[in-house]
């Protein structure tokens, strides 16, 4: 089920009962750009309700603590062979973290083994899983098409626009990968992977490993 969106042959995507149009002029813009951050459309979608700027700055925050990918990961990307599709490097990089998924050491303790850890989202998103690393598709990105050059993390960006600095794009691109982001966050669930991330997570399956832990 889903609640979020419907798109409409007409409206296009109403999220939150707001067209796109009235969803970017009510969220809080990023410091000096015209457009919202990725950080408050999540809380938008998440509540429902528009979010001052001290609650953007909190999820902005918590993502941060999120943001750093193991070594591990990238020693994994790496010794795949360069033709790999770019997506598959970003699917086997998310598969790597498994071992230090929050839901399988939950599922461990054996504390319910009928729901989700309390407090726990599950969302469809481009490129990337929210909230999560925003290096985990620019590191793939970086590896496929830039030689490795890798650009570490500017802790003072929010994440559309870490995401363009990342891949090494000019500050005008800031605000296109925000709208990336945006646009692209909920596909109701017709969308063919907004469909698949419900199913794994109706199954209360792990989902850096799409299969239930033994």
């Amino acid at each position: 089920m889903t609640d979020i969106s419907y798109l409409d042959p007409q409206e296009g995507i109403p999220v939150q009962g707001k067209t796109i149009p009235e969803t970017f002029e009510a969220l809080p813009k990023a410091p000096g750009s015209k457009y919202p951050t990725v950080e408050s459309f999540w809380y938008f979608l998440l509540t429902g309700e528009v979010p001052t700027q001290a609650q953007v700055d909190e999820v902005v925050a918590e993502w941060k603590t999120r943001q750093t990918v193991p070594q591990y990961v990238f020693d994994a990307l790496r010794a795949l062979p360069r033709e790999t599709h770019p997506m598959t490097m970003l699917s086997i990089g998310l598969l790597a973290l498994q071992k230090d998924s929050k839901f399988l050491a939950y599922y461990k303790t054996r504390a319910s083994s009928t729901r989700w850890p309390p407090g726990s989202t599950s969302m469809k998103t481009p490129a990337t899983s929210w909230p999560a690393s925003p290096s985990s598709r620019p590191s793939s990105n970086n590896l496929k098409f830039r030689g490795d050059k890798q650009i570490g993390i500017d802790p003072t960006l929010d994440m559309g626009a870490n995401f363009a600095h990342m891949i090494g794009q000019s500050d005008a691109y800031k605000d296109v990968a925000r709208m990336y982001f945006i646009l692209h966050s909920d596909h109701e669930s017709g969308n063919v992977s907004a469909h698949t991330t419900h199913l794994v997570h109706s199954a209360l399956s792990d989902p850096t490993t799409r299969t239930r832990p033994a």
